[in-house]
């Protein structure tokens, strides 16, 4: 078998939960998901890099919403990257404080800019253990983007509402002519009434679309007068269909 085709590896890193996923390329060959206590997540995460399970293997880890902070911004165009990442790095610090070792800010393409960061002395944990491990790190992302870029092809208006709803949290996104103009993160489940809240802040009564991403709760409902188009994770080679829920944040994008 081609060293091409195997010894790949997606962890999605969650508050209670490590899932992961051992692939060949192709398929799905093992899976896993590791309960939490407390705020143990990072420490599962490094005693199962440690182990001899994912030795040898290339590795895509997924960030859950609650690692992560997000910011829509409108940006100068004159600016240059540093300048807009600079810009970026003061806002995040106005609105949540800055972390004694500050913020590792990406910004997504477009303006407004859907600008995300997470502390660094958190990544700089996570990436001392892929290092220590010899697992190789190929791919860090936020849950929130690469739901978002899997499920585009499937988001027909381009003025509407993007939720992402995983256990504890969610992540409530507005789009307007394709761009990002606002995000907001909100602890416990999506109702309508907390959109109708969203859509009264925005300023915004117009869109009544909601695309929901719900994959580990697909029975949401939201009430209210909205339009709920639910998105769904495409099959995976390898997870039952009925446990494709709990895997979809390490698949996503598969």
């Amino acid at each position: 078998m081609s060293l091409s085709w195997r010894n790949r590896t997606r962890i999605a890193l969650c508050a209670d939960r490590v899932i992961v996923l051992r692939t060949d390329g192709r398929k799905v060959v093992s899976r896993d998901i590791h309960a939490c206590a407390g705020n143990a997540a990072t420490g599962t995460l490094e005693t199962l890099l440690a182990g001899p399970d994912l030795k040898k293997t290339d590795a895509t880890l997924i960030l859950s919403s609650h690692f992560v902070k997000f910011m829509v911004l409108p940006l100068d165009a004159s600016l240059s990257m540093a300048e807009q990442r600079a810009l970026a790095q003061h806002r995040f610090s106005e609105v949540y404080g800055e972390p004694e070792s500050g913020w590792e800010i990406r910004l997504s393409e477009g303006n407004p800019v859907l600008a995300s960061a997470v502390e660094k002395g958190f990544l700089d944990t996570l990436k001392l253990a892929f290092d220590a491990s010899g697992v190789r790190l190929k791919s860090m992302q936020p849950y929130l983007m690469a739901a978002f870029n899997a499920a585009r092809g499937q988001m027909k208006e381009d003025s509407a509402w993007f939720v992402l709803a995983e256990p504890g949290i969610c992540c409530i996104a507005r789009l307007q002519d394709g761009q990002w103009q606002g995000v907001r993160l909100s602890r416990g489940a999506i109702t309508g009434a907390q959109l109708e809240r969203e859509a009264m802040l925005a300023a915004s009564d117009a869109d009544r679309t909601i695309y929901l991403c719900a994959p580990e709760n697909p029975d949401v409902r939201i009430g209210g007068n909205w339009k709920v188009q639910a998105l769904h994770c495409g099959p995976v080679t390898g997870i039952p269909t009925g446990e494709a829920g709990l895997y979809a944040m390490a698949s996503v994008g598969m």
